[in-house]
């Protein structure tokens, strides 16, 4: 039998390699920890083995380690959550937009555009969950808003009201709202 040497070097070097390696902690030049299976330092100290834990294919100690992110799927019938930051983002580069479309001379449209924009943000911020659909909304609306980009392309002020109105529509498609609701 051919595979017997082989077979017996294999158990041979199993027998004598040691069951745990001990871990050895450091401090590295730039301060932070390092852990090794070998002194990595002269101020290298042993860490006990029952100070770890099996955290994913990782040993780390116990209390250092970040909870490992869940892989599951969410449920798909679960409402998605609001972004409140993004909104405001959004509405706040909208307010941008339409100050230079619409520029200071005309302060009462800006008046009017700058009510609406604020009226519709509020009424967004209210919104308890998402549409499933938020990323088909959001190309939809995007299209739409190079379209009218591309129509009003000399019309500032007419540029600014209907990029206004767009993203009212935009939230009543992704946070279910009634047309109703929007500022006029």
């Amino acid at each position: 039998m051919k595979t017997l040497p082989h077979f017996t070097l294999l158990l041979t070097l199993g027998i004598s390699m040691p069951a745990s390696a001990d871990i050895y902690k450091c401090e590295g030049p730039d301060g932070r920890k390092i852990y090794s299976d070998m002194p990595c330092s002269a101020d290298a100290k042993p860490v006990p083995k029952d100070a770890f834990r099996v955290n994913s294919a990782t040993l780390v100690p116990d209390g250092s380690a970040k909870p490992a992110k869940s892989t599951k799927k969410k449920d798909s019938s679960v409402a998605l959550e609001v972004n409140r930051e993004a909104i405001r983002t959004r509405y706040k580069e909208l307010k941008a937009l339409t100050r230079r479309l619409v520029g200071y001379d005309n302060k009462a449209l800006l008046k009017r555009v700058n009510g609406r924009i604020d009226a519709n943000l509020r009424r967004a911020l209210t919104a308890k969950s998402v549409s499933k659909e938020r990323s088909n909304i959001h190309h939809r609306f995007d299209k739409q808003v190079a379209e009218a980009k591309r129509h009003y392309l000399t019309d500032h002020p007419g540029m600014a009201q209907a990029l206004v109105t767009l993203e009212a529509e935009r939230d009543e498609a992704l946070y279910g709202f009634s047309s109703r609701s929007r500022a006029r």
